[in-house]
């Protein structure tokens, strides 16, 4: 699974990111390019890393070696929170965990499944897939 999460971070922070770069590259995730199936987000919200990687796992627990991703995200965004019994002041909270921000209508995931799979069962193992969001979510297909 190959998803980019900041290994090298200076000063143990992140700094800020040109957003003009990231709403292009968003717009730019609005249809399925190459694959045969994409997931296709109904909501603007945020998405942790945990929430992807439990998709991941049961995309291939249920499909097994006969399915391939390509993944449109980038986790780049610390969600940082203090302990719960801390005082007030002394700076910033350390980092819970890495982030990433949808917009509506942005594709997330485009899935690739061999033609052997019957549809029946292919839409069943992508409503459990879609049932791991934080959001809601549908699937759409590539025309050619």
């Amino acid at each position: 699974m190959i998803v980019e999460i900041p290994r090298n971070i200076k000063y143990g922070r992140i700094f800020k990111f040109n957003l003009r770069r990231r709403k292009s590259a968003s717009r730019a995730h609005n249809f399925v390019s190459n694959f045969r199936i994409g997931l296709k987000a109904l909501e603007t919200k945020r998405l942790r890393y945990q929430h992807f990687k439990a998709l991941i796992m049961v995309l291939k627990k249920m499909f097994k070696k006969q399915v391939k991703y390509k993944v449109n995200l980038s986790f780049c965004f610390p969600i940082t929170r203090k302990s719960a019994q801390s005082r007030m002041g002394k700076g910033k909270g350390k980092r819970s965990y890495w982030a990433s921000y949808i917009k509506k209508g942005e594709i997330i995931l485009e899935i690739d499944v061999g033609h052997s799979i019957p549809d029946i069962n292919l839409l069943n193992g992508l409503c459990s897939v879609s049932y791991k969001l934080p959001f809601k979510c549908k699937f759409v297909k590539l025309w050619y």
